[in-house]
């Protein structure tokens, strides 16, 4: 993982790179597939990952 990951900003950035990657691949396989599937758990992870390092920061 990129170091640029472990501030909010950065992991702000990646999380809207894979909303919108998410978002082509159901648009392209539909949201059932697999491949949108992983892309949406992958998405709730960093979005976890990211309200974590949030907290910490209040």
């Amino acid at each position: 993982m990129c170091k640029r990951l472990f501030d909010l900003d950065g992991l702000s950035a990646y999380i809207e790179l894979l909303r919108s990657d998410m978002l082509e691949k159901s648009l392209r396989h539909g949201i059932d597939h697999h491949a949108t599937l992983h892309a949406s758990q992958e998405l709730d992870y960093y979005i976890l990952l990211y309200q974590r390092m949030a907290k910490k920061e209040v």
